[in-house]
Protein backbone atom coordinates (compact mmCIF):
# COMPACT_ATOMS: atom_id res chain seq x y z
CA UNK A 1 0.00 0.00 0.00
CA UNK A 2 1.40 3.26 -1.05
CA UNK A 3 -0.09 7.23 0.35
CA UNK A 4 0.68 10.26 -1.60
CA UNK A 5 1.90 13.54 0.62
CA UNK A 6 -1.75 14.74 0.23
CA UNK A 7 -3.61 12.54 0.84
CA UNK A 8 -1.63 11.31 4.26
CA UNK A 9 -3.15 13.86 6.74
CA UNK A 10 -6.79 12.82 6.27
CA UNK A 11 -5.46 8.60 6.33
CA UNK A 12 -3.18 9.46 9.09
CA UNK A 13 -6.33 11.02 11.23
CA UNK A 14 -8.52 7.74 10.76
CA UNK A 15 -5.66 5.21 11.34
CA UNK A 16 -5.08 7.41 14.94
CA UNK A 17 -8.98 7.12 15.50
CA UNK A 18 -8.83 3.46 14.58
CA UNK A 19 -6.16 2.61 16.81
CA UNK A 20 -6.87 5.09 19.74
CA UNK A 21 -7.74 4.15 23.17
CA UNK A 22 -11.12 5.32 22.86
CA UNK A 23 -11.89 2.51 19.68
CA UNK A 24 -11.49 0.27 22.23
CA UNK A 25 -14.22 -1.71 25.23
CA UNK A 26 -13.02 -2.64 28.53
CA UNK A 27 -12.26 -5.97 27.13
CA UNK A 28 -9.98 -4.46 24.61
CA UNK A 29 -12.63 -5.28 21.91
CA UNK A 30 -12.69 -2.43 18.64
CA UNK A 31 -16.09 -0.63 18.69
CA UNK A 32 -15.41 0.55 14.96
CA UNK A 33 -13.44 -0.93 12.02
CA UNK A 34 -11.21 0.99 10.06
CA UNK A 35 -13.82 1.01 7.07
CA UNK A 36 -16.93 2.32 9.78
CA UNK A 37 -14.10 5.37 10.87
CA UNK A 38 -13.45 6.18 6.83
CA UNK A 39 -16.97 6.58 6.04
CA UNK A 40 -17.37 9.31 8.68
Amino acid sequence: MSIIDQKWPEIKHRLEAWLGPSNFDANGQQKQSLREIAKK
